[in-house]
């Protein structure tokens, strides 16, 4: 699977983001051997969980559903130059804030 998208996992200040880059179209087929980084094992289901790259919305579903247990999660939108929270378990996000991400942080595409 690792040969249709490529995975990146950045240790932010106060994230973690997840950066992916597709190197083939994906088919839905593909998200069963999808592997990908286990945030319990990793010990990062503490933090906010960034998710960024240029896929299909059901791409997004899965990863959103498979990091579920993450502190919150917020999708990277770079109009804003911005993460949007769009799950949260903690009082200290609500749905819809915006996290600012410094772009330089980004790397997959550079």
């Amino acid at each position: 699977m690792n040969d249709k998208i490529k995975f990146e996992l950045i240790d932010g200040i106060d994230f973690m983001l997840l950066e992916f880059e597709l190197k083939q179209n994906l088919l839905a087929e593909d998200l069963k051997t999808l592997d990908l980084p286990d945030p319990v094992k990793l010990k990062f289901s503490n933090r906010l969980f960034v998710i960024s790259g240029r896929g299909p919305i059901w791409l997004y579903c899965y990863l959103t559903h498979f990091y579920h247990v993450c502190r919150a999660i917020a999708v990277f939108d770079p109009r804003f130059q911005a993460a949007v929270v769009v799950q949260t378990h903690d009082d200290s996000y609500e749905v819809g804030d915006l996290v600012e991400i410094d772009s330089s942080q980004l790397h997959i595409g550079k």
